[in-house]
This record gives structure tokens, C-alpha cells and sequence, in this order.
């Protein structure tokens, strides 16, 4: 067998030993996030989701600010690799739509329930749940000690369940910080 094969063998089995090791503590972090509302017009709250996302990113080496826009604020969060020839740029949102508990089979569309090995909250799947999966390949990479070859840059937007209206501009304004070689989008289901 290839060199290159065996060392990406090894190098999988130790990210998916520490999947099967912190899955709990990752699945916690995600029903955290998922308990702040996130209604894209509710400011106070959504300003509560970036102070979260900031902590939860800086936590993994990130550098990150909150970009202000005319309307929600943009999570920036930068990883820096050293020699990097490139950079990813990732994007998601943390706003989530208006939401009618009569509608869900839970008490508290915020109160993250499990079932079925399932977690059901409002936004869980769009678009809370990528971005944990974002910081959870992070630690699983690091973890297995792979380094990344690329820039890591993300950006989460707090208004795209409502059209994302300050986006341009901001995209505009902050130019320099958004600019990348590649563009992942996370969203949605």
C-alpha cells in the first residue's frame, strides 16, 4: 500500500476516534447555541448569538470581531495558518425565521429536545447545526494533528432569513477580510 494511503488511514481513524469521543460535548454545544433565540428582527437576541459565536470561535484560536452593519452584526472569525498559499473563505448565517410554537410538537422551539437520536430546535438544521459542525472539524483536524494548508476565514450573517439586506454593503466595507480564494456556503438543510 502507498505511504500517503497509510498515513491518510491513520490520520482518519484519529479523527473519528475523537467524533466518537466528543460527540456529547459537541452535541451541548450545539443545544446551547440552539437555546438563544435567533429571530433575524429580534436585535437584542441576535446580538446575544454573536457574543456566543465570537467566544465559541475564539475558544479554537480564532481572531474574530463583529463586523457592524446597518442591521445585525457579521461574525468574523479569521485562522491565520502560517505559510498558506490560500484562503477559504466559509459562509453561514445564525439567524433563524419567525416561529409559531402551536406549530411544534415541543413546548419551546428553543429548548432544544432529542429524539430519535434527532435534536429539534428552531434552526437546528438551518443553519446553527454547520456551524458547529465547522468548530467540531476544527477540533477533530487539530486533535489528529493535521494541520490546515489554507487560510480559514468564516463569515455568519444575522439577517439572511430576512433577506439579508446589509450584506452587500458590508461585503463592500469589508472588502480586505472577505476576500478568499475559495467560498463555502453552509446552509440549510
Amino acid at each position: 500500500m502507498p505511504r500517503a494511503v497509510v498515513a491518510q488511514s491513520a490520520w482518519v481513524a484519529k479523527v473519528r476516534s475523537w467524533i466518537t469521543a466528543n460527540e456529547q460535548p459537541v452535541m451541548r454545544e450545539l443545544q446551547d447555541l440552539l437555546a438563544i433565540p435567533n429571530v433575524a428582527s429580534d436585535r437584542a437576541n441576535i446580538r446575544k448569538n454573536a457574543e456566543h459565536l465570537r467566544t465559541l470561535f475564539a475558544k479554537r484560536g480564532f481572531s474574530v470581531e463583529l463586523l457592524e452593519t446597518a442591521g445585525n452584526p457579521l461574525v468574523y472569525a479569521e485562522l491565520e495558518v502560517p505559510g498558506a498559499a490560500r484562503t477559504l473563505l466559509i459562509y453561514s448565517h445564525y439567524d433563524g425565521q419567525p416561529v409559531d410554537p402551536k406549530g411544534w410538537q415541543q413546548p419551546d422551539p428553543f429548548k432544544p429536545v432529542t429524539r430519535d437520536g434527532r435534536i429539534y430546535a428552531r434552526s437546528a438544521s438551518d443553519d446553527k447545526s454547520p456551524i458547529i459542525m465547522t468548530l467540531a472539524a476544527v477540533d477533530a483536524l487539530r486533535a489528529a494533528g493535521a494541520t490546515p494548508t489554507s487560510n480559514i476565514r468564516v463569515v455568519l450573517d444575522g439577517e439572511e432569513e430576512a433577506g439579508s439586506p446589509s450584506l452587500v454593503p458590508a461585503i463592500t466595507k469589508y472588502r480586505d477580510k472577505l476576500s478568499a480564494d475559495l467560498m463555502v456556503i453552509l446552509d440549510g438543510p
